[in-house]
């Protein structure tokens, strides 16, 4: 028993639209600094035009512009994340699971659908539970109840997953990969190719523009020495609803799908509670 226990750590909870190398430290969500420079004003916002000449042009300003639309305009959303991640080598297996999502305080409730583990069912919100993951064990380890686990720590975490769960969601995978993306332009380094529009299967055939990053360091500090990268942004609202980074020979090294989005959500009040949890 004390085994699974240990062994019962969100392993693949990380999320999600991480989509940059690897960071040696992990972030609270509060100290991501690689915020956008643009100030936002919705009245003077880019239209879909102005959006891919930047992408084609400038594509540190294009993610400059979403992050910064992201931040006026975002507050929570629900959304299916589908995700596979290779971690220490593997190739682990895909997983499709349904995210709550919000930013103040940052909460995430995750619930598996396709490739369950050791827990069904997740919740982290910031400064509450101790500053712990909540996790809900699968099958007839149910009946144990809501454990406790280190959300970034646990040694488990760090052997199964790329990101923490105090590292999930889309405006933080698209802040990393603009700290990612202006350091190799100051470095003389960023090659990213506008491949334009297209619809996609896993995105349920949303309009969104793909962008190709290639001339990887070998590997960029903290990487898994990605050698190509291809971003998804949602032509509607700019958001980086998907990614796929590939290493030497084109394998895989991870890739993340946000589907079924839904911005805005007012959740009710046991969402994000130990107690909903266990509904």
């Amino acid at each position: 028993m004390c085994r699974f226990l240990c062994c019962l750590s969100l392993f693949a909870l990380a999320l999600g639209c991480t989509t940059a190398p690897d960071s040696n430290r992990r972030q609270a969500p509060e100290e991501t600094t690689s915020d956008s420079a643009v100030k936002y004003d919705p009245t003077k916002r880019l239209d879909r035009e102005g959006m891919e000449k930047l992408a084609k042009d400038d594509p540190v300003a294009f993610l400059e512009h979403a992050v910064a639309r992201y931040d006026h305009e975002v507050k929570s959303y629900r959304v299916t994340l589908e995700k596979q991640e290779r971690v220490k080598g593997k190739l682990r297996p895909r997983e499709v699971v349904r995210c709550s999502f919000r930013e103040k305080p940052f909460s995430v409730r995750m619930e598996w659908t396709e490739g369950v583990g050791a827990a069904s069912k997740t919740l982290y919100v910031k400064g509450e539970n101790n500053d712990k993951l909540l996790a809900l064990p699968s099958g007839l380890a149910r009946f144990i109840g809501v454990v406790e686990r280190d959300p970034v720590n646990d040694k488990d975490v760090k052997a199964s997953s790329r990101y923490p769960v105090t590292e999930f969601g889309i405006q933080i995978g698209t802040r990393r990969t603009l700290a990612s993306w202006r350091e190799a332009k100051k470095n003389g380094k960023l090659k990213v190719e506008f491949e334009g529009a297209t619809k996609l299967a896993k995105l349920n055939d949303r309009p969104v523009w793909v962008l190709k990053r290639t001339g990887y360091s070998s590997p960029e500090p903290g990487s898994i020495a990605e050698t190509a990268s291809k971003f998804y942004f949602d032509v509607e609202n700019w958001l980086q609803v998907g990614s796929v980074l590939t290493g030497e020979g084109g394998e895989l090294v991870a890739e993340y799908y946000f589907r079924d989005l839904e911005l805005n959500v007012d959740f009710a009040d046991d969402v994000f509670t130990r107690a909903g949890l266990k509904k």
